[in-house]
């Protein structure tokens, strides 16, 4: 989200693309751009009110509060939707076209109910909606009661007629009061297969899309839930995930499929725990169907988990787990194979079974390479020498085709030394680490330690030589080396490491060190490319050779300006203003001039860049 204050009067569409996914603001973009957005009106100083048109007609209040946007809905999904967008949108465009938005004289009672869920820090301006909205459903109350029954029945006939969604809800109240559930079932589903028979695509760019529309789905599985239908809900989402699968898979829809589908389980989802299902069969039926979710269709399964399940039900869970594991006609893929044996861990522990989480554990080490998983089980139960000998046969496996397996075993290994107080050992695990990847943080790490141990002065000297000539002394080096094997590269490194060293020489704050390093760097180099060495080179020998921290910016604003893009004019100008505030520091004012002169001389027919350089 945008951090930056904003006001209705400077609001524009990159504001509300910050605000919101991007996902839904294409969405919203698509609605505004079909003209969905009716009656946009102020409902206070800093309110708008509309009613957006699409599967239904929905009200929708967005707010400027405290110079940041809220958006409130009454369609399902409340806050931060598309229809937030639109309503944002049609005012940006009315706005820029000179169009008035009117203040609203009165509002329905869906917006009456959003404003009341707003932020009440200040509600002076909504009384007199509030009033007539209340004498609105008033006078309709009194309306309808008065009516004789058959010109109320006449009435209803001819709304559901001209308003097709009163319709179906409507007939759903009928067919589930004739409890011919098997009839809405089916006809539920044949409307899943519908919805899903081709995939959605949207392209942003031009707001054309054909995405379908699963809000009916949603509301005749809430009116099954409403009326306890929750085995016949579980049926229903377990049909719809299967079909939903297919469709997000050939769609491309920037996910809107997905998310759609994704708000329907939800309800099927809430069904579970209502359902004639055993606690032990509901936590089966959630596996199974988070287990096949390739697109994060499941995510609303997580509340369900928190349910508070006796030791009993995960004991069983448990054992349901590990059969299914051993079972021969099992075929999962590596990835789904860890998180099955890491639930079936988290299992043993929740039912009181933590004693056989470590045999599970070995075996799965050895059959599915999860080395980690049993280390941090014996680290947990503090047998380290156990883990000690699992690291090192983790690593043996791992070295050479997955190193970034066998470096987080690494780093086990280091805290298990951590835990020992073992100093010695963890400089020599950090030793290895600066070999391999001599970067700042991994030199500022073992510095740290080696402090600790007061060996720092040799084992700077020893390293400095490293990354020069590629070895480690060995007469007299004061950390031994320790029993992991090593990381084996994939590219094998030129020494010196040029860069390297200058970066360690700039940490050090060693100038000449610095100069003699970078020199070799440029030397090194065909042409000059503006990059963080060259910048940070400058900046540390300002004091000391400031001569060659102006030629370095000098370059970068010529390479800048050599690129004939007003941007990177502008990303000059911190350069030239570093070379004038310099120059002047040191009395050169002339010679800032003289430079100055010259690019603009050199540079005249390049009108932005003279823009940029008249602000100097």
């Amino acid at each position: 989200m945008n951090s930056k204050k904003i006001t209705f009067k400077t609001l524009n569409a990159e504001d509300v693309n910050d605000y919101f996914q991007d996902r839904i603001f294409y969405r919203g973009v698509r609605y505004q751009k079909q003209g969905l957005v009716k009656k946009l009106a102020w409902v206070g100083e800093n309110r708008l009110m509309a009613e957006v048109d699409g599967s239904d007609l929905y009200s929708v209040v967005v707010e400027l509060k405290n110079g940041f946007l809220e958006s409130i809905c009454s369609c399902p999904y409340t806050y931060s939707c598309k229809h937030g967008v639109a309503a944002l949108l049609d005012y940006i465009e009315r706005r820029e076209k000179k169009i008035n938005v009117a203040t609203a004289k009165k509002v329905n009672p869906q917006t009456l109910q959003l404003l009341r869920y707003l932020d009440d820090d200040d509600h002076s301006g909504d009384s007199d909606f509030q009033a007539s909205a209340s004498n609105e459903m008033s006078a309709l109350n009194c309306f309808l009661e008065n009516m004789e029954r058959p010109a109320l029945i006449d009435l209803i006939m001819q709304m559901a007629e001209n308003h097709g969604n009163m319709k179906s809800e409507l007939l759903m109240m009928v067919n589930l009061e004739s409890s011919d559930i098997d009839q809405i079932i089916q006809k539920l589903k044949n409307n899943i297969d519908l919805l899903s028979d081709e995939p959605a695509w949207s392209n942003h760019w031009n707001g054309e899309c054909d995405l379908p529309d699963f809000t009916p789905v949603c509301k005749q599985m809430e009116a099954l839930f409403q009326k306890g239908k929750y085995d016949e809900l579980l049926d229903i989402g377990r049909y719809l995930f299967e079909a939903g699968q297919n469709q997000v898979e050939e769609s491309d829809d920037d996910g809107d499929t997905a998310l759609e589908i994704s708000n329907c389980l939800a309800v099927a989802f809430d069904a579970l725990t209502e359902s004639s299902l055993t606690p032990v069969e509901q936590m089966i039926w959630a596996f199974k169907i988070s287990l096949d979710d390739e697109f994060d269709l499941c995510e609303e399964l997580s509340s369900f988990w928190e349910e508070p399940f006796s030791p009993k039900a995960w004991s069983e869970y448990a054992d349901f787990l590990e059969t299914y594991l051993k079972d021969e006609k099992t075929d999962l893929s590596s990835y789904k194979r860890k998180n099955v044996s890491h639930l079936l861990l988290s299992a043993l522990k929740l039912s009181g079974r933590s004693d056989e989480t470590l045999e599970i554990a070995r075996k799965e080490a050895v059959k599915n390479n999860d080395y980690q998983t049993l280390v941090e089980l014996l680290m947990e139960a503090k047998q380290y020498d156990e883990a000690e000998e699992w690291i090192i046969k983790g690593m043996q496996a791992n070295c050479k085709n997955l190193p970034g397996i066998a470096s987080r075993l690494r780093e086990q290994y280091f805290t298990i030394k951590q835990r020992q107080k073992d100093v010695l050992t963890q400089a020599s695990i950090q030793l290895d680490e600066f070999c391999e990847s001599p970067t700042v943080s991994n030199y500022l790490a073992l510095k740290t330690t080696a402090t600790k141990l007061k060996i720092w002065e040799i084992v700077q000297k020893g390293i400095l030589n490293y990354l020069e000539k590629g070895v480690l002394p060995k007469k007299n080096w004061p950390i031994p080396n320790n029993p992991l094997p090593k990381l084996e590269r994939k590219f094998r490194s030129n020494f010196p490491l040029i860069t390297d060293l200058v970066e360690v020489y700039i940490l050090e704050d060693k100038p000449d060190k610095i100069i003699d390093w970078y020199q070799e760097y440029c030397d090194a180099g065909k042409r000059f490319f503006i990059n963080s060495i060259h910048i940070a080179v400058a900046d540390a020998v300002l004091e000391s050779y400031p001569e060659l921290s102006i030629n370095i910016w000098k370059k970068i604003t010529e390479t800048y300006i050599a690129q004939t893009k007003p941007v990177s004019y502008h990303s000059a100008a911190p350069f030239l203003k570093k070379i004038k505030k310099l120059q002047n520091k040191r009395n050169q004012n002339e010679e800032w001039l003289l430079y100055l002169n010259k690019l603009k001389t050199i540079n005249k027919r390049k009108i932005r860049l003279m823009d940029v350089l008249g602000t100097l």
